[in-house]
């Protein structure tokens, strides 16, 4: 599974005080503990410094080159999102995000141009469909635009937007057959999530984001936005791999417990 670290978010207040403060030694505690943990990327989200986006993403993004770690850029302004990808060169990167008609004529071509990867969101001028059936048909119009314009299926990340259960206590199951569907007739493309939307506003919400996890990777997702340094969701990637056939001789789930236990 490709993990992709939620935690660089501007909208998380601890983050936010790190970033406004430039507290460089801070910002790579946090990195390296995310690495450490298995992130492969590290999402990069600095919308909260509005005007002074881009140049609070350019001095992450400094910090981030010192790594060997992918960025996913994070942000709804087509110029800070070509901006970045101009900047960064060399590092694996993926664009977060695009729709069916949100920001695709401005930022689909910037991807197809530089090859990175680009988040999609199965979302219509209607927003966001509230059933399975009509996301999987907006992931497979949007998968199609993509390769359209040139940008690889193994480029592509479909979002099957996790929303929480406590506002709808269908949405576990609503992104579960997304996943499914579009995984069916998508074979190489990636399906994603912000998978701790799922228990917002909910108790106990690592058990219940363990185990959204593991009837996410079954239905077909490689890859969630999350953050993968505590030990219950650790675990529950472990879990998730070991169950779906994924860990040959089941190697990953005991070194991880192994580690835990130190």
């Amino acid at each position: 599974m490709i993990i992709i670290s939620e935690k660089l978010n501007s909208s998380i207040p601890s983050v936010y005080k790190l970033m406004d403060k430039c507290d460089t030694d801070g910002i790579k505690k946090l990195i390296e503990e995310q690495l450490e943990a298995g992130s492969e990327y590290m999402d990069l989200n600095t919308a909260l410094f509005g005007d002074g986006e881009w140049e609070k993403m350019q001095y992450v993004i400094d910090i981030l080159k010192d790594y060997d770690c992918g960025i996913m850029i994070d942000s709804t302004n087509p110029d800070t999102v070509k901006t970045a990808l101009e900047y960064i060169k060399g590092k694996k990167t993926i664009v977060n995000s695009l729709t069916l008609t949100a920001r695709f004529n401005e930022v689909a071509p910037l991807v197809a141009q530089y090859g990175c990867g680009i988040v999609g969101l199965p979302i219509d001028n209607n927003g966001t469909p509230a059933t399975a059936k009509d996301r999987i048909h907006n992931a497979n119009q949007l998968i199609v635009k993509l390769k359209d314009i040139g940008i690889k299926e193994e480029n592509i990340f479909i979002d099957a937007i996790a929303e929480a259960c406590a506002v709808n206590d269908q949405s576990a199951k609503i992104v579960a057959d997304t996943v499914r569907g579009i995984k069916e007739s998508n074979e190489n493309v990636h399906i994603t999530c912000g998978l701790s939307n799922i228990s917002f506003g909910l108790p106990k919400r690592a058990a219940i984001n363990s185990g959204f996890i593991n009837i996410l990777s079954y239905c077909g997702m490689d890859s969630a936005i999350l953050n993968p340094a505590t030990k219950d969701m650790r675990m529950a990637i472990a879990t998730a791999s070991l169950l779906t056939g994924a860990d040959e001789y089941c190697m990953e789930y005991i070194t991880t417990t192994r580690e835990i236990e130190e």
